[in-house]
């Protein structure tokens, strides 16, 4: 059924350009030329992924080394991506997050990374009710859809309402989250992936890797669609 939907999508629904509102292309609803204007980041450091001059681990993963081991960014946050995030989690575009989330696919396709079991970050219940939906899940999804990775939404809980993260400085963020998380699974997980839309300061991302850590997983990676 999927595959006759995906095959019929184009002539009920052609592909648009969010940005332009040109013809998309390559299955996405986003132009050749607006995807060229986003900025990939080439040189970042190789644990947090905060673009960089050089691959090299940043002074701020070497003085307070992260829980996670690796974060994964494609492109910075800027205008255009930043444009496809806030669509989909103020205005509800979930064709965005099919876009980010193929996007991200072939990406880690070509990296050839497997990991046991992908992760989206979760929200508080009290969230996504206010939101009607978490848009790392909407991603996560759309991801898994062409990875063949275990996608679970349940193991990880946000056990705390925490203050929205965008309105408070590095400090603050650390210490809103810490403690925010559970996590309880009864499988076997080595290698973790945890999926988010931007990785800004980290905050929540380590404290989610910090709570997989505890729960004895081994190696956690984050991947986002951007990074600020």
């Amino acid at each position: 059924m999927n595959n006759w939907l995906n095959k019929v999508q184009p002539y009920i629904y052609p592909y648009t350009c969010f940005l332009c509102g040109e013809a998309g292309q390559n299955g996405l609803d986003l132009c050749t030329q607006c995807q060229s204007d986003f900025t990939t980041i080439d040189h970042y450091c190789t644990q947090c992924g905060i673009p960089l001059a050089s691959n090299k681990i940043c002074g701020a993963c070497l003085k307070t080394p992260p829980h996670f081991d690796k974060v994964n960014c494609l492109y910075q946050y800027q205008n255009d991506t930043g444009f496809l995030i806030q669509k989909l989690k103020f205005q509800h575009k979930f064709t965005c997050a099919k876009t980010i989330g193929l996007l991200m696919a072939r990406h880690f396709k070509e990296l050839a990374i497997h990991p046991d079991i992908l992760i989206p970050i979760p929200l508080h219940k009290k969230r996504v009710r206010q939101r009607g939906f978490n848009q790392s899940f909407e991603i996560a999804k759309a991801l898994q859809a062409e990875l063949d990775i275990r996608l679970d939404n349940s193991s990880l809980k946000r056990i705390r309402d925490t203050s929205q993260q965008a309105s408070l400085n590095a400090a603050q963020r650390r210490k809103n989250i810490k403690g925010a998380f559970q996590f309880k699974s009864q499988q076997n997980i080595d290698f973790a992936v945890l999926l988010d839309d931007v990785v800004t300061t980290g905050s929540t991302v380590n404290e989610a890797a910090k709570t997989l850590k505890q729960a004895g997983i081994k190696r956690v990676e984050v991947w986002a669609f951007a990074r600020a």
